[in-house]
Parts: structure tokens; C-alpha cells; sequence
């Protein structure tokens, strides 16, 4: 789990932070060599949270914690995981 997370971080920096309740966040970063955006939620909370974003784009690749990736998409630009 924890190389996974490496991998993603390396080479990247911070942009923002997206607050969704007291027990989850997102953080948004940017890679520096491929100029891609990517989030990494965190959520305390047991059953883990769900999130319903409008992120202008209608496709995304959603990694869980064991790098293992899958393809979402949503309609008007909006994804939910």
C-alpha cells in the first residue's frame, strides 16, 4: 500500500485540499513531468465515504490503496466513488 502511494507522490506537488465532512478530505496534487492532476481522498470514517464530484472531465482512473486501477465515467461531467 504504502509504495503505491510513493509512486503517486513522487514527482508531484500540492495544489489544494477538498473538505467533504470533519472525517474526510481530498488532497489535490499535480504531477511535475506529465502535468496530470490526481486526488487522494482520506476518510476515517468505517465504511470508508462516498464522493460525488464535478471534475470536467467524464472519465477517470480510480486506484485504490494496492495500486489496482479502474476506470469510472459519469454523466455531465460529474463522477461519484
Amino acid at each position: 500500500m504504502v509504495s503505491q502511494m510513493n509512486h503517486m507522490y513522487a514527482d508531484s506537488e500540492y495544489i489544494d485540499e477538498i473538505k467533504l465532512n470533519d472525517t474526510s478530505i481530498i488532497l489535490r496534487f499535480k504531477n511535475k513531468k506529465t502535468g496530470k492532476q490526481f486526488g487522494v481522498m482520506y476518510s476515517n470514517r468505517e465504511n470508508g465515504q462516498l464522493a460525488t464530484l464535478k471534475l470536467g472531465t467524464d472519465k477517470l482512473t480510480l486506484y485504490d490503496s494496492y495500486g489496482n486501477a479502474e476506470e469510472i465515467s459519469g454523466g455531465k461531467r460529474c463522477l461519484q466513488f
